[in-house]
């Protein structure tokens, strides 16, 4: 019997995942996450008696060069290799959280602070908590090799103007990347629904996907949606943001680029501070990196209001 009155219960958590500060590691915002998932899982699992899924995010690239997507044998190649990086990362979780283990691999990257209730509640009780990757698709590893060869020319520009007409394109990219998965997802989630309405679902995204929300109709789904930062948003993340809703318009386009810019151009000439008190492991000390972001941001706007 489905308690939620034949709605599937749905927890989305979106929030700053693992990245990269000029070399520097920083960690996804486990306290975010730990405290989004864990009282879920557990209401949902050891409260409700369900068995849940959970959906990690996922997403690879490869060096495409040379490459033609319109070539028959040289695309499905692509494909086989997209294919295999969602069934190693999957295999690794049967062998890890599905199994009451700690997660292991990937360079840290699922280490979001809510997979130590995952195991422990699979210790307890084995197999009730799922473990996979967000579904991978070769159309958006061939978005992302487009991006990253636009991305490498931004170096080559000289002046603001032609760095921000690279800018707006590298953008355009991401919120095509970002909207694909996203739906690709949902579409997922929802066929798990079609197969088992009683299955609780939790989602573990970046802060920008947090318009992937809006995919779902409440009627189906019972919906606990919570998205946060410790640092500023990024500009391009707005832009996605505002995307899921409509399409932006080049003047917006421009804008978003504009404040990236400045915003990365602060970040460049006030990071040696914190890279020098790195960690031994290359890790950036998260609370001044955040610090950073929201001078940064705060930079951009004042520029922009000065009409510079």
């Amino acid at each position: 019997m489905n308690v939620n009155g034949g709605r599937t219960a749905l927890a989305l958590a979106f929030g700053e995942h693992p990245g990269d500060f000029f070399g520097a590691r920083c960690r996804a915002d486990r306290e975010f996450f730990r405290s989004r998932m864990t009282p879920f899982l557990e209401e949902q699992v050891l409260g409700n008696g369900k068995r849940a899924i959970m959906i990690h995010e996922f997403n690879v690239g490869f060096n495409l060069a040379g490459a033609d997507r319109h070539d028959r044998a040289q695309a499905e190649m692509v494909g086989k290799l997209v294919e295999k990086s969602e069934t190693d990362a999957n295999a690794m979780f049967a062998a890890s959280l599905d199994a009451g283990r700690p997660v292991t691999g990937y360079g840290g990257w699922f280490d979001w602070g809510h997979t130590e209730c995952i195991a422990e509640t699979n210790r307890m009780r084995p197999g009730a908590i799922r473990n996979i990757v967000e579904p991978q698709g070769a159309s958006t590893v061939w978005r992302l090799w487009d991006q990253m060869c636009v991305e490498g020319g931004i170096a080559k520009v000289k002046s603001f103007d032609e760095r921000v007409a690279v800018e707006k394109e590298i953008i355009r990219h991401s919120i095509g990347i970002c909207l694909e998965r996203s739906r690709r997802l949902a579409s997922l989630v929802k066929a798990f629904r079609a197969a088992n309405p009683n299955l609780a679902i939790a989602i573990t995204r970046g802060y920008a996907h947090q318009g992937m929300a809006g995919e779902f109709d409440q009627s189906e789904f019972e919906v606990i949606s919570s998205s946060g930062t410790n640092g500023a948003p990024h500009f391009p993340s707005e832009a996605i943001i505002e995307s899921f809703r409509r399409e932006l318009g080049e003047d917006e386009l421009a804008r978003y680029a504009r404040l990236s810019l400045r915003f990365d151009d602060y970040l460049a000439a006030n990071r040696k501070g914190i890279l020098k008190d790195s960690r031994m492991d290359g890790e950036a000390p998260m609370e001044r990196v955040w610090a950073l972001h929201k001078r940064a941001r705060a930079y951009a706007l004042s520029v922009e209001t000065a009409g510079q």
